[in-house]
């Protein structure tokens, strides 16, 4: 799943270029004072002229003019081929990404069971955390409704939060299983939780 968000960094950080300048076929003022103190700005992209992936963009600025937040919604032809109908990125007020969000189509929900991913970034943009909300169809199958893994300064899991259904916890006795790894990414100790109280550690 990790492949499928590296990939779509970088159509957002294009986007965010084309959006204001030959692609923009039409810009709505959506309001004046935004939470950030700016403006909030949907561009309509032009079919005929803008990339084919793209069909609109919200981009959110504070009142230095400075991008805090850029929401993109894709074409059907790109959600079918890539599997992403949306994503939204966060910055900071220097300018850097501290948050992404990916939304995917039903199509590659069903496909690969994963319906939402959110990464989190260190100050230096390096990757700290990142969750995945599966699809009901596969929280059914095996079990699991929420999976978030933390990142070591290397860009390498260390642990990994493993949250069960319902009915998985009722069968299985357990709500939640937290994974550490070790410096090969094996792992190294595995924890077992029912409301929050560990009960196994193996």
């Amino acid at each position: 799943m990790r492949l499928v968000a590296y990939v779509m960094v970088a159509v957002i950080s294009l986007s965010s270029v084309w959006c204001r300048t030959a692609f923009a076929s039409k810009e709505n003022i959506i309001s004046d004072r935004n939470e950030f103190g700016g403006k909030t700005i949907e561009v309509i992209m032009d079919k005929d002229d803008a990339p084919h992936e793209i069909q609109k963009i919200l981009a959110t600025y504070d009142e230095e003019g400075k991008t805090r937040r850029t929401e993109i919604t894709y074409t059907d032809a790109f959600g079918s081929e890539k599997g992403v109908a949306r994503t939204i990125e966060y910055f900071d007020a220097n300018g850097n990404a501290v948050k992404r969000e990916y939304y995917y189509t039903e199509a590659f929900g069903n496909k690969k069971g994963v319906i939402r991913a959110t990464e989190h970034y260190y100050a230096n943009e390096k990757i700290a955390k990142a969750e995945f909300v599966y699809s009901d169809t596969f929280a059914k199958e095996k079990g699991v409704i929420r999976t978030v893994e933390y990142y070591d300064d290397n860009g390498k899991v260390a642990k990994a939060e493993f949250s069960y259904t319902d009915s998985f916890a009722t069968g299985e006795g357990v709500d939640k299983r937290i994974e550490y790894y070790d410096s090969d990414g094996k792992t190294a100790t595995r924890e077992f939780y029912r409301n929050n109280i560990l009960i196994k550690r193996e």
